[in-house]
């Protein structure tokens, strides 16, 4: 039974506290004496994306290796084998997906409606969460209203909707007009659990669990469009330091930081993105939840980094764990809590955290709840419908197999709609600009990292919203910056850190592909041509930069279509912090791609570009590797061809 403890209750706690229990401890629950032992299993999801059912809308068919009605039959499976569990998720919970998009784009849910995945979340049993970057993506009042929560914000109105059943906190984004947290900072759930006596027996207490939520700070910039003049964020640190004091005020037995980020041992900032370490090093946290990240903790990933157990899931001596994302995982933190002075504390050193795949094995996959896919199936049905609707024809296959490799053919589509796009609006609006160079760069977003079938492919024939959604799979609103020759190197330069340098006389293998996120690698074409040199180093790599076969100059203006989250410093771009903006759309990039499709009928090659760019040619002693989808060497034979 979950009881969150009200914030209209502080002072009634204060009081008791003040009455003559010691900061820190928690009165004795009756039958709970010192040498009594708990054991306590936290259950962590994170940027689950709404991909509530194992289902790829893009390719139109079943997938197991995904989706959160797997996750909920390993969440049912951990409360078997453990007596004791709490369960939270660490958010990027409601944006991701086809299906969200229909809920919050296509067709708005009402406000007596709840949004499918938190009515998946609630059939599975909460006991808190917090919100990620990506909850800000569909605007304030659509979150407002999807989480019941009262924002005091322009143009958010007050009302009693359909949301979670579980408290959602956040103590770092707060409403620009009184300065108050958007959510509540933090609360307290109480939980009857089992523990065991100094005798051996066991015994039923109540474990009193204080939360505290964190988003990434960079928000600011990601989602300007929707936050600007409406909220101002703080680092997780700052916000730990101010609001966990009143937490430890209620005196909870464990206070468990939500963090949806990451870790990063690089000089702190407040604007840090993966502050974990950081929030990890402050005091009066006993265990800490991650995400954002799209990755496992404890992990490969994490290994050599300082005052890090990344076997054992230790960070900095607090445990720790990030479950994965996409609904392909469940994170477990197992902690033993034992009951010294009239408190609990926790014993760091039974501590251990790991992270459960829904397919342990290739081909071999837990199956799905069936208790969630009847809440979502009318809502599902009605996706898979919307996204089928015609908009047009190509006559060649658009993929990203080879797009890390100079396959552009899918990206090729984007660029040409986003410059026609920003062509003709620039012409309405900043006509001192009609003499600039307009170019564009995009990116692959699926190339792979979800898994082996996480690739665009769009085959040659009629075209679909399906097929859009493919080709831009973020709802990204448009954006133009001006800058000059230096700036679009830069920008290059920054892409090509995508891959690792290689060296021509190593013998052996060498993966070209490092751990920059696919999504980081801009591509630009519109006349813009270049070649990468993958044996220099980052910072060099970019030579041979041309504008219509002229080498670029330094100080030459150019105008770069983009999105808004890289206009105004997502993925940290030389330069790009919102101030070379020209041009915000009111319109996503996915919905520019759809508009042209429609505008051409049938794409042709001749409609698009061909690859702007090359390797610089190179001579090695051992193989250079990537990888790519299965079955797909037809795509490279017809790429080496061109």
């Amino acid at each position: 039974m979950i009881k969150p403890l009200a914030l209209a209750a502080l002072s009634a706690a204060l009081l008791a506290a003040c009455a003559g229990t010691p900061p820190g401890r928690t009165s004795a629950p009756a039958g709970v004496k010192d040498g009594a032992t708990l054991d306590l299993a936290i259950l962590e999801t994170t940027d689950v994306h709404s991909n509530i059912l194992s289902y790829d809308y893009y390719k139109q068919k079943d997938d197991p290796t995904f989706g959160y009605e797997r996750v909920a039959t390993l969440i049912r499976d951990a409360r078997k084998e453990f007596p004791n569990t709490v369960l939270f998720d660490s958010g990027d919970t409601i944006q991701g997906s086809v299906f969200a998009d229909y809920q919050a784009l296509v067709k708005p849910i009402g406000c007596d409606t709840e949004l499918g995945i938190y009515k998946a979340m609630d059939a599975v049993g909460y006991d808190g969460g917090t919100a990620g970057n990506h909850e800000f993506n569909y605007g304030l009042p659509f979150l407002a209203q999807v989480t019941n929560t009262a924002m005091n914000v322009d143009g958010v109105n007050t009302r009693q909707c359909a949301g979670p059943k579980f408290p959602i906190v956040l103590s770092n984004v707060y409403s620009a007009r009184d300065g108050k947290p958007l959510f509540k900072p933090w609360t307290v759930v109480e939980k009857t659990v089992t523990a065991t006596g100094s005798d051996g027996k066991p015994v039923s207490t109540t474990l009193k669990i204080g939360i505290i939520g964190f988003t990434p700070p960079p928000i600011l910039d990601w989602d300007k469009r929707n936050l600007a003049g409406k909220v101002t964020v703080d680092g997780v640190v700052e916000a730990a330091n101010r609001y966990l004091p009143e937490l430890r005020a209620q005196h909870p037995d464990l206070v468990v930081a939500i963090l949806h980020g990451g870790l990063n041992t690089s000089p702190y900032t407040p604007q840090m993105e993966n502050g974990g370490w950081y929030l990890a090093g402050v005091p009066g946290i006993d265990a800490l939840l991650l995400g954002h990240s799209h990755t496992e903790f404890p992990g490969p990933r994490y290994a050599g980094m300082k005052d890090v157990d990344a076997k054992r899931g230790i960070v900095r001596g607090v445990p720790a764990v990030m479950g994965g994302f996409f609904g392909k995982d469940l994170g477990v933190i197992n902690m033993t809590l034992k009951r010294e002075g009239d408190r609990w504390v926790v014993d760091k050193d039974k501590s251990r955290s790991q992270v459960r795949p829904i397919c342990p094995k290739k081909n071999d996959c837990v199956a799905p709840d069936p208790n969630i896919a009847p809440l979502v199936q009318d809502a599902h049905d009605a996706a898979i419908a919307y996204v089928n609707t015609p908009i047009g024809a190509t006559d060649h296959a658009l993929t990203s197999y080879f797009a890390d490799e100079g396959n552009m053919s899918a990206l090729a589509v984007v660029n040409a709609a986003q410059i026609d796009y920003a062509r003709d609006e620039l012409g309405r609006t900043r006509p001192d600009l009609k003499d600039v160079p307009v170019i564009s760069a995009a990116s692959a977003f699926r190339t792979g990292f979800g898994g082996p079938d996480d690739f665009t492919d769009v085959a040659k024939g009629p075209m679909t919203i399906r097929n859009a959604s493919d080709l831009y799979f973020y709802p990204n609103t448009l954006a133009a910056v001006k800058i000059d020759g230096t700036g679009v190197k830069a920008w290059l330069e920054k892409s090509a850190s995508r891959f690792n340098r290689i060296d021509p006389s190593k013998e052996g293998e060498q993966p070209l592909i490092g751990k920059m996120a696919g999504y980081n690698f801009d591509q630009m074409q519109g006349g813009v041509t270049y070649t990468i040199d993958v044996t220099k180093p980052e910072g060099e790599r970019i030579v041979d930069l041309r504008y219509k076969g002229k080498p670029i100059k330094p100080s030459q203006p150019f105008v770069v279509v983009t999105n808004s989250y890289r206009a105004n410093g997502g993925g940290e771009f030389p330069g790009m912090n919102g101030d070379s903006v020209v041009l915000n759309a009111p319109d996503g990039n996915r919905e520019v791609v759809i508009h042209w499709v429609e505008k051409m009928k049938t794409l042709t090659r001749k409609n698009v570009e061909k690859a702007s760019w090359h390797f610089a040619p190179v001579r090695t002693k051992g193989d250079v590797t990537f990888t790519s989808g299965d079955g797909t060497a037809v795509y490279a034979i017809d790429l080496s061809k061109r």
